[in-house]
Order: C-alpha cells, then structure tokens, then sequence
C-alpha cells in the first residue's frame, strides 16, 4: 500500500484512503476450494480484468447522490421503484448482484429502473449486456434496453429520476478484495462503501449519502466520514420538499428490536433463506392472544350513540395489506398495522 491517505487517531488506514489499497494490476486472479455434494473437492478459479477508464456522470442539477445499499434495496423497492423523493441514484454492480441471489423479483424491478428505452437496438443490446452476469464496462450508462413489459411501462418516467448502475466490481479504483476472516458479506458491504467514497472524492457540489437499514455498515460509515441515513431517516429529510415521501416506506419490526436489543436477522420475505418458513413476529399478551379482542355488540352501539366511536366500511390500500383508510362521514381515517387492522378485511364495516 501507499502512503499517501488520511489516517485515523491510531495512524491505520481507515475506509476512506481508497487510494492506498487499489490493486496495482489489471487483472486479479482469486481462487478457493469447494467441496461437491460427491464429496469431493474442486479448485474454482476466479480471473477479473479491471478497467481504468470509468468516469462518473457529473448529475448535473442534483442536489444530493444517493448509493443504495442490498439491504435498502431488498426491503424497501416500493419506495425506491415508486416515491418521487428517491432520485440520482448510483446501484453499485455489487448490490445488484446480492439482489440477484437473493430475490429474482426484486433483482427484475430494480433492473427495470436501471433501463431506459433508446428505440436504439444496438445500444439497448449494450446496456443488457452490462447488466448480465459479465458485462462489460458501462460506456452508456443513460441508455438501456424496454425488452420487457415493466421497463417498457418505466422507462418514460425514469428518465428523470436518473438510475444508473456502477461497475466497481470491473473497476481498479473500486475494486475490494475479501480479506482473511472477512465474510462474504462484510465484504460486500464494504465494496458498497467503496463506492460511495469514490463519488465523494470525484462528484464535485452534490452530496453523497449512502442509504442502508444495517446498522454495523452505518457505523462504519459514519466513522469513516460518509453520511449515511436509513430509508425512515431520509424520508423524514425530504418531508418539506416532497410532502408525499414515505407513503411507500415499509413497517419494518425488526428496526425496533434493534434498537431494544442490538441488531437482528430480518424476517421479511426478502431476506428469509430458501426452504426456511418464516414465523411472524407477533407480540403476544398475558393470555396469550396475538389480536386484541374485539367490542361487544352492547359496547359498540353505546359509543355511536355517544359519538365515542365511528362507523364505516373498511377499504385497504392496493399495494399493501398493512394499510386502509375508513370513511366516516365526511373525514377519512387511516388504519396502519396489523394490530390496528384486527383481522380486519377490505369491504368489512368497522
């Protein structure tokens, strides 16, 4: 390494001298051994063939970059595919591969946002290529490719939002190697991190957050000087200049068990294993009821009449089954959560 970078209070070399630890070669050759399911054991050999010559897109009118993190991506692609607040948006090759891995459906979405339709077969075709398994480098990252219906259905409004996927796998400046002892997914995460240091080091006027809902990756780029937020934190942030931000944000439990007991496993769709059934995380009471009981008829009748409750049919959201919204009268309630619901059902009178 260099020794060129900032150092921290103990003289290391912290995350952000992404200058003292890039490769000095073009190519890397990385290998490891795998045991089959005969029982015997294979060498997989991995060979990378890294560029120099990525530029970053200037995001002209931009007041902020956002570099999305896997798990932002894979817990909330509603607000990032639909809210207007998310916008100049860098997807690290790394978090698209991890989406890919993880969830096929999110992985579609989330390329559909990276696309937008030329009516150029040529130049669609080059941007497909970059998005498969091994693209080459991003030489036009701004065009892609309407093959299917919802890039089709996308692309026209995407265009504004500008999402753009980067090669930092392919990239020498970029590029992370797994240290000893390091997981696979530490690594990534720290990749991801990369990313967002090479924008600030090379983006000129907008800033640079890094969107994350892992608490250990926020940490660490916190203490390494990046801003980083969490999709909550971030809505909040564009509130004023986007009063409608959040209605896609997701009701995470686990952000709250986090904050009482450390950080913990996800448990939703996205993030459970294959073949593993996911068990909701319902808080139960004394009696061992998940749902609180419901009024008696004698109770409900004395609170209309007393004007101390309301009635109205039950009319749930399209996108969600966490969220409704009852008429009563003239004023329009909104029911969030599962325990507000109450094993309640769209068209039910409550």
């Amino acid at each position: 390494m260099g020794g060129g970078g900032a150092t921290d209070g103990a003289g290391a070399l912290t995350e952000a001298d992404i200058t003292d630890d890039v490769p000095t070669g073009s190519r890397q050759l990385s290998s490891w051994l795998r045991k089959t399911r005969q029982n015997k054991v294979r060498k997989i050999v991995r060979e990378v063939y890294l560029r120099d010559d990525i530029v970053p897109d200037p995001f002209e009118g931009a007041d902020q970059v956002l570099v999305l993190d896997t798990n932002i991506v894979l817990h909330q692609i509603d607000l990032i595919a639909e809210d207007e607040c998310i916008n100049h948006v860098v997807v690290p090759y790394t978090v698209l591969q991890e989406v890919r891995h993880r969830n096929m459906g999110i992985y579609s979405r989330l390329r559909a946002l990276c696309r937008v339709e030329t009516g150029n077969v040529k130049d669609d075709k080059i941007v497909e290529e970059e998005l498969n398994e091994n693209p080459a480098p991003l030489a036009k990252a701004k065009q892609g490719t309407g093959d299917r219906e919802k890039a089709k259905e996308a692309a026209s409004s995407r265009n504004a939002r500008r999402f753009y996927v980067f090669p930092n796998e392919f990239f020498r400046e970029t590029y992370v190697e797994r240290m000893p002892e390091e997981s696979q997914n530490d690594r990534n995460d720290r990749a991801i991190r990369r990313v967002a240091h090479w924008y600030r080091r090379h983006i000129v006027g907008p800033e640079i957050l890094l969107l994350t809902d892992d608490r250990a990756c926020k940490e660490k780029a916190l203490a390494d000087g990046l801003t980083a937020l969490r999709a909550r934190d971030f809505v909040e942030r564009m509130r004023p200049k986007f009063p409608d931000a959040g209605e896609k944000l997701a009701m995470r439990d686990d952000e709250e068990e986090a904050g009482a007991g450390g950080a913990t496993a996800s448990k939703s769709p996205a993030s459970t294993p294959r073949g593993v059934k996911r068990k909701d995380t319902f808080t139960r009471s004394g009696d061992g009821s998940v749902y609180p009981a419901h009024l008696k008829a004698s109770e409900v009748e004395a609170g209309l009449k007393e004007k101390r409750l309301f009635q109205g049919a039950l009319r749930m959201h399209m996108n969600t089954c966490l969220h409704g919204s009852v008429m009563c009268g003239t004023e329009e309630v909104e029911v969030s959560g599962r325990l507000a619901l109450n094993r309640a059902i769209d068209g039910d009178i409550v």
